[in-house]
């Protein structure tokens, strides 16, 4: 990707403006040429006043246009009533040489800016433009935007998927990187998602489409992007409102400067207006005004390359600013779907008896537990494992909802559900009582198993912490973010078992949406700026009360994308350290900007009102800043944050 960020550069080229700065920076060369070799000064002056004006044009449009339709004074005023005064004093060669300087910073902000955007805009080009359908068997090739949703689309290996859609047949990894920020290949087979612009490795997949070119999630990024560059942080907001009052207020300086030494003390006039016009140019605060944008759109871009979407400047400033984190249990910290995590044999049966009975019954429920206890016999998602098939004969199956199922298998009854539910069978459940409540209070579910009239074994099912919620919530705190908390509406057991792996502050249980949705404010009002993460569909309440809200998973997910401040294209938690981190050293980028684009003006201040600055080096400093400020910001798209 990083090949195409010489584009703007070439675009640039292809503009007027850049044109005419190009053309007049060849004329202010043959100017000072000319002067060096004493050629007659109508013919320097000639040169001289040809670059001002293909030099001057568009400045002198820019300021009209300020001063007539928004009867404001702008940078381009300053610059315009500089380069008049300097050619009424005879400095032809200072005149042009500001005009092009001028036009030259403004085209270095063009193309930094450029730069910057063109970084996620290089998204759009992974989209292939071509994808092969497969109708009634057989393959032809079409551009991707006449792909309807619903068509099958042949994709073989090492090419990109052209769609966005589900795999009907095949089996491959996947390198979605580019979309959810993941460095691991993905494996995908049937009912999996894929993503327009991701990479098949190995395998030869048959997918059908989901959403038009147009819809995919490259197209979805690209505009959430746009959409979050053009609301301005808060901190360039202040700066535009400060440059609204500091263009007037710098005209009058410079006015004062030039008239009162003359009125009051009898001052050389042209003197004092010459150094009266250097400061007008003293202020052009080119470099200030692109101090925050450049930095914010680089990280926007920057963040949006590893999977994470912020969806505005203000939300990218204030990520590292708080000091709360508020998540949801279900999903977000933890992996969403129970998984067996104990099983204890009863005297006389082992683990894999009581796994077996389980699953002979089992089998048959659609129930969430069920699904646990399959995946630990060895069965895939699709309820049959490759060397397991059920082939016993099933009677008298009852599944009573809530409590547990009962069925004869070859002749025997089994037995699995809760043990309320199998003493009221009739089975002797106190045997057991203590296991069982060491289990709950861990804030586990217990079945109990049992074939005949006898108890074979107990089975406890959890929903699991995911692999990086730990270390996230570790990285968290060492940011100097204390306070986290877990917000859920399970059981205040289970709860607090989970709580108690994880570096929480303050664990809430058993909350119904609305409730979470109180936590959350309450948090805001006691603590500050609180950050809410959720999966953006559960938990949207929750998330839009908060200051801003994270979610999860949602490469796919329309909803998500819509409710969250801070989108998370992929279940990766450790995203969330190097978003805060990111929007730090935004930050800090941000703070080096304004403090040396202030600097750099208050030096070149003093020099003038001692005589000891001309208009070019006015400028020249102003140009220096712009380059030294875009650069600085530009170094966000490279950002190691970990990541």
């Amino acid at each position: 990707m990083t090949g195409n960020l010489n584009l703007p550069f070439a675009d640039l080229l292809e503009e007027t403006e850049t044109r005419l700065t190009l053309l007049s920076g060849v004329l202010l060369l043959a100017g000072i040429t000319s002067s060096l070799v004493d050629a007659p000064a109508l013919a320097q002056m000639g040169l001289y006043l040809t670059a001002i004006v293909i030099g001057g044009v568009p400045i002198l449009r820019e300021a009209g246009e300020a001063l007539i339709e928004e009867r404001r004074l702008n940078i381009d005023t300053l610059v315009v009533v500089a380069v008049i005064g300097a050619a009424l004093l005879g400095q032809w060669w200072e005149a042009a040489a500001v005009v092009f300087l001028f036009s030259f910073s403004e085209m270095l902000e063009d193309f930094t800016l450029d730069r910057a955007n063109n970084a996620i805009h290089a998204l759009m080009e992974l989209s292939p433009e071509e994808a092969r359908i497969k109708v009634d068997g057989r393959e032809s090739t079409v551009t991707v935007e006449s792909v309807a949703v619903g068509t099958i689309v042949a994709v073989r290996p090492g090419e990109r998927v052209p769609v966005d859609g589900d795999v009907i047949a095949g089996s491959s990894t996947i390198d979605q990187s580019a979309i959810t920020g993941e460095s691991a290949p993905v494996a995908k087979a049937g009912g999996d998602s894929v993503f327009a612009g991701t990479i098949n490795q190995q395998g030869y997949l048959e997918v059908v489409a989901t959403r038009p070119a147009d819809e995919n999630a490259i197209a979805r990024i690209v505009r959430l992007v746009e959409q979050a560059q053009q609301e301005k942080a808060p901190t360039a907001q202040f700066i535009d409102r400060f440059a609204a009052f500091y263009t007037p207020g710098v005209v009058v300086f410079a006015a004062l400067v030039a008239i009162v030494p003359w009125l009051a003390f009898g001052q050389p006039l042209q003197e004092w207006v010459y150094r009266g016009l250097v400061l007008l140019l003293v202020g052009c605060p080119c470099a200030l005004v692109i101090s925050t944008p450049i930095s914010i759109v680089a990280a926007i871009a920057r963040s949006a390359r590893s999977g994470v979407l912020v969806k505005s400047g203000a939300v990218m400033e204030l990520l590292g600013q708080a000091r709360v984190m508020a998540f949801d249990k279900t999903g977000t910290l933890t992996q969403g779907q129970p998984e067996v995590t104990d099983v204890i044999a009863a005297e006389g049966f082992s683990e894999s008896d009581v796994i077996q009975m389980a699953d002979r019954l089992e089998h048959r429920s659609e129930h969430h537990l069920a699904a646990a206890i399959l995946r630990r016999a060895g069965h895939t998602e699709s309820g049959e494992g490759t060397d397991r098939l059920h082939t016993e004969e099933v009677e008298e199956f009852e599944a009573v909802a809530g409590r547990g199922v009962r069925a004869r298998v070859d002749g025997t009854v089994y037995v699995c559900g809760s043990p309320d539910y199998l003493y009221s069978l009739g089975y002797d459940v106190a045997l057991h009582q203590a296991a069982i409540s060491n289990l709950q209070d861990s804030g586990k579910t217990v079945l109990m198993v049992a074939e005949d009239k006898q108890v074979s074994g107990l089975i406890a099912v959890m929903d699991t912490l995911r692999p990086n919620a730990a270390p996230t919530l570790h990285a968290i705190g060492d940011m100097g973010i204390a306070h986290v908390v877990m917000l859920t509406g399970d059981s205040q057991p289970t709860a607090a078992a989970i709580g108690q792996q994880l570096p929480v502050a303050e664990v809430f249980a058993e909350l119904l949406p609305e409730q979470k949705v109180a936590v959350v404010q309450d948090l805001v009002e006691k603590r500050g700026k609180v950050l809410m993460v959720g999966d953006g569909v559960n938990d949207a309440p929750a998330l839009a009360s908060a200051t801003a809200g994270i979610t999860l998973g949602a490469a796919g997910t329309d909803v998500a994308l819509e409710t969250a401040d801070v989108v998370l294209m992929a279940d990766d938690l450790s995203k969330i350290p190097f978003a805060l981190q990111l929007s730090r050293n935004t930050m800090a980028v941000i703070k080096q900007n304004i403090t040396f684009s202030l600097g750099i003006k208050l030096v070149v201040l003093l020099l003038t009102l001692f005589g000891l600055a001309y208009l070019w080096m006015a400028i020249l400093a102003d140009v220096g800043a712009t380059i030294l400020v875009a650069a600085n910001g530009l170094r966000l798209l490279q950002a190691s944050t970990g990541n």
